[in-house]
């Protein structure tokens, strides 16, 4: 403390003007950040002393220091963040917005149009449909598309944000995009497996069935609903007891059980004429209508939870009697 009063005495007789911060303990225990600037007063060639100002800059100083961090937030995230003025003019654009649009990371952004990275008829969108709503409510979100340094479609996820002044007059536009593109590759190649798997479950000669947590109909294919002569539409949703009835139900009830435990399970049921689910091959004398060899496994979500049954049935009622 003695060295730096000496150091400004120092420098008050030298004539020098100071600017120092300073930052103080108040009585209730809160800190505040002073700035203190001062000068000499001359007086007929000499100084007479020192005047200046005192002032607190906390709050200035906490926005400024906001302000850096958000910088440094924006300058780091890999979505695509602009801003705008009040006349449309881009200010401001973050490093990944700049590589992926091929805006070299240093330029200048006054002859910029935000128009030209737009996908056709995304600007003409942004004024008659974004911009208003922005305008209105203060924010939109949606989806759109721009276009990347190579001028290829890069599909985002858009939030556009409104920032007034005091007055209520606009001040800036704020801008973030997310590139969406692997999610919707993701996506395109998780419906293109599923509709394969649906019509190979379609065209299989199996009977094929999913069950949910409770023993409902989620699904069967098409070979299910000849076997049984019933139609999908009518049944989806319908407990599987009540389409096999109670004892046949009871009969496959345990490997359904450890199904929905993890285990997959496999049986075979063998049905004589009185019991068949349907009549045997017509004109046959032999007693044995029907055998089905049923496997039960699982049904688990992405994340491996278990979320139903599927069950697998293949008539073997050949192959049975040719032992």
């Amino acid at each position: 403390r003695e060295r730096l009063r000496a150091n400004w005495v120092a420098l008050i007789r030298a004539g020098e003007r100071l600017k120092v911060f300073s930052r103080i303990t108040l009585p209730d225990g809160s800190r505040r950040l002073l700035a203190v600037r001062t000068a000499p007063l001359w007086l007929d060639g000499r100084i007479q002393g020192q005047v200046g100002t005192v002032e607190d800059i906390s709050e200035q100083a906490e926005q400024q220091r906001a302000a850096r961090t958000l910088s440094a937030i924006f300058a780091l995230t890999p979505d695509y963040v602009c801003q705008l003025d009040q006349n449309h003019r881009l200010l401001y654009m973050n490093p990944a917005a700049r590589r992926r649009l091929g805006v070299p990371l240093d330029s200048d952004l006054s002859d910029t149009a935000y128009s030209d990275f737009f996908a056709p008829g995304g600007a003409e969108r942004y004024r008659e449909e974004i911009l208003p709503a922005v305008l209105a409510q203060g924010q939109w979100q949606g989806r759109g598309t721009v276009l990347d340094a190579q001028r290829q479609p890069v599909p985002c996820e858009a939030t556009v944000l409104l920032h007034r002044k005091a007055n209520g007059a606009t001040e800036t536009i704020s801008v973030i995009l997310r590139d969406i593109s692997a999610d919707l590759q993701t996506q395109r190649e998780r419906q293109r497996t599923e509709a394969m798997m649906r019509a190979i479950a379609q065209t299989s000669q199996a009977m094929i069935s999913v069950l949910d947590l409770e023993g409902r109909f989620l699904f069967f294919n098409h070979a299910f609903e000849k076997r049984y002569n019933v139609r999908r539409e009518a049944w989806l949703g319908r407990p599987l007891a009540e389409l096999l009835g109670a004892e046949e139900y009871q009969a496959r009830e345990a490997a359904i059980a450890r199904a929905l435990s993890g285990v997959a399970t496999q049986l075979e049921r063998v049905y004589d004429r009185s019991s068949a689910p349907v009549e045997g091959p017509r004109g046959s004398a032999d007693a044995l209508a029907l055998v089905l060899s049923l496997s039960y496994a699982p049904l688990r979500s992405e994340s491996e939870a278990i979320e139903g049954v599927i069950c697998i049935a293949v008539d073997v009622t050949e192959a049975r009697r040719e032992e």
